[in-house]
C-alpha cells in the first residue's frame, strides 16, 4: 500500500542512473581547476563547496554547459530549485549538440519544475529528452511520476506498462502494483507484485502490500503469513524501514506499531535523518492508529523535508483520521501553499499569500533563544543529571496567543513539565496570516535541556 515508498525506490533508481558517464568538458586551466574542485565536490556530498567552485569555474568559462550542468544538480541538492533551475536552462542554451548533456539538464529542470507543481513544464521537458534518446530511463520514470502526482493513475500506469516492456525491474512493477491498488485493480496489483517479490524477495513493503490485498480479500491466513514474511525481513535494528510497524498494525498489535516506529525513526536519525518519505510513512502510521497529534507532527517534517506528492496527502486512505482533524488543512497550507481540499486531478493553483507568524517582531526561530533564557532546571532532574529533549506541539491563534501546549516526545516528567511552562509564558505573537486574514498556525517544536 505504501504508494510513497515505490517512490523512494524510484528516486534512488533514477539517481544511480543519473550524471555517471559525462565528462568535464573543455575549459581554460583556470576555469578546469575550479570545475574539477566543484565536481569533486559534488561527489564527495560537499553542496555548499561544489556550488562555490563551480560559480568560480562560470566567471572563468561562461559559456561552458558542464559548469551549469553541475551547478545545477549541486544547488537540486541543497533545495535551492531556483537557482538549479536557472543553472540547467544555461546547460541547455550553452549545450546545443550535445545530446547526452541536453538530456541530463532537461530532465534535471524537468524535476524542477515538478517540485514547483508546475506538470505541463516539467513534462515539456521529459518530452524534450525523451526526443533527444526515447530510451532515457530517467525521463520516462519522471514522466509517469508526474501523472501520478497529479492523480491520473491510470495514464501513470500506462506509461509503466511501456517501461516495463523494455526494462521489467522489481521495482517498477512493485510501483505500478501499488498504483493498480487505488484503482481498486487487486488483482492486477497482486500480480505484479508477485513478480517484483520474485525478482527482490528481500522487499518488506512488496509483501505488506500483497498482505493487506489479501486481507481485503478475506484470506486471512495468507495475508497473516505475508505480515509475518515483513517482521522477518524489517528486524535489523539500523536498518528499519517502518514496514513491520505497519504489518504489526494490520495484525492487530497497534502497541508494537507504536514501539516499531518510534525505533525506526529515532534509527534514521542517528544515520543522518528521516528522509520525507520517511515522514510520510511514519504520518501514515500515526494516522491509522488514531493518534493525530503524531500524525500532524510527521505531515509537518514531510512538508519541510520536500514531500511534493500532494495528491497522496489529499487522498490516501491511511491518512484519513487526520484528514479528519479540524487544523489539518490550515496547518498543510501553511507548509505547503497549495490548497488540497478542492483539489482535482491535473489542477495547478497560484500560491496563497502566506505570512508566518512573529515573535516579538522576528522570525520564529529566535523563539527558541527566548525559551532557553527563560528556562528553570528543574531541581530534581539537575541532582539526578538527567538531560534530553523534549518537543512540543503548540498552535499560535489568531490573536498571537499560545494556546494547546502538548508534549509529543517526552524526556522526563519534570523537563516535560517544565518545557511546557517556559513555552505557556511566551508573550503574544504577531498572527499569521493567510490571503490578509489572521489565521491559526500549528509548531512542533524541540526545548533542549543540557547541564553544563
Amino acid at each position: 500500500m505504501k504508494i510513497s515508498n515505490r517512490f523512494s525506490v524510484i528516486s534512488v533508481f533514477i539517481l544511480s542512473c543519473s550524471f555517471l558517464f559525462l565528462s568535464l568538458g573543455s575549459v581554460n586551466m583556470y576555469g578546469q581547476s575550479a570545475l574539477e574542485n566543484g565536481y569533486n565536490a559534488y561527489n564527495q556530498g560537499h553542496y555548499e563547496q561544489a556550488v562555490t567552485s563551480l560559480k568560480e569555474a562560470v566567471a572563468e568559462t561562461p559559456e561552458n554547459a558542464y559548469v551549469y550542468l553541475y551547478l545545477g544538480m549541486a544547488n537540486a541538492e541543497l533545495k535551492h530549485y531556483d537557482d538549479a533551475g536557472d543553472a540547467y536552462s544555461y546547460a541547455i542554451k550553452y549545450g546545443e549538440g550535445n545530446k547526452k548533456l541536453l538530456g541530463q539538464a532537461y530532465v534535471g529542470r524537468g524535476l524542477v519544475y515538478s517540485r514547483g507543481f508546475m506538470f505541463d513544464k516539467s513534462d515539456a521537458d521529459y518530452n524534450a529528452a525523451l526526443q533527444l534518446n526515447p530510451n532515457n530511463l530517467n525521463a520516462r520514470l519522471l514522466k509517469a511520476r508526474n501523472q501520478t502526482q497529479r492523480g491520473n493513475f491510470a495514464e501513470a500506469i500506462e506509461l509503466y506498462d511501456g517501461i516495463i516492456e523494455s526494462y521489467p525491474d522489481a521495482a517498477i512493477y512493485s510501483l505500478r502494483g501499488s498504483l493498480k491498488i487505488l484503482l481498486s485493480d487487486y488483482e492486477g496489483a497482486k500480480a505484479d507484485i508477485n513478480k517484483s517479490i520474485e525478482q527482490n524477495p528481500a522487499d518488506a513493503y512488496a509483501y505488506l502490500s500483497r498482505g493487506r490485498i489479501l486481507q481485503n480479500q478475506g484470506n486471512k491466513e495468507d495475508a497473516e503469513k505475508d505480515f509475518n514474511t515483513v517482521l522477518q525481513l524489517d528486524n535489523k535494528p539500523y536498518e528499519l524501514t517502518g514496514a513491520a510497524a505497519f504489518a504489526y498494525h494490520y495484525l492487530g498489535r497497534d502497541d508494537l506499531a507504536v514501539n516499531n516506529i518510534n525505533r525506526a525513526m529515532k534509527f534514521k536519525e542517528l544515520l543522518g535523518g528521516a528522509s520525507a518519505e520517511d515522514c510520510y510513512n511514519a504520518a501514515c502510521l500515526y494516522s491509522l492508529v488514531k493518534n493525530n497529534d503524531m500524525a500532524m507532527y510527521y505531515c509537518c517534517q514531510a512538508l519541510r523535508g520536500g514531500f511534493s506528492d500532494f495528491y497522496l496527502l489529499s487522498k490516501d486512505p491511511l491518512l484519513e483520521n487526520v484528514r479528519n482533524d479540524k487544523d489539518f488543512q490550515k496547518y498543510i497550507t501553511f507548509y505547503w501553499p497549495k490548497s488540497i481540499a478542492s483539489l482535482s486531478p491535473c489542477q495547478e493553483r497560484t500560491p496563497e499569500v502566506i505570512e508566518l507568524p512573529l515573535f516579538l517582531g522576528r522570525h520564529a526561530n529566535s523563539f527558541s533563544t527566548w525559551v532557553t533564557s527563560h528556562l528553570r532546571y528543574p531541581e530534581n532532574a539537575r541532582r539526578n543529571s538527567i538531560e534530553g529533549t523534549v518537543t512540543l506541539r503548540f498552535y499560535v491563534e489568531k490573536d498571537g496567543s499560545i494556546r494547546d501546549v502538548k508534549v509529543l516526545f517526552s524526556a522526563d516528567p519534570d523537563l516535560d513539565a517544565e518545557a511546557v511552562r517556559a513555552v505557556k509564558s511566551s508573550p503574544k505573537w504577531t498572527p499569521g496570516k493567510l490571503d490578509g486574514e489572521n489565521v491559526r498556525v500549528y509548531y512542533s517544536f524541540p526545548v533542549v535541556f543540557r547541564l553544563r
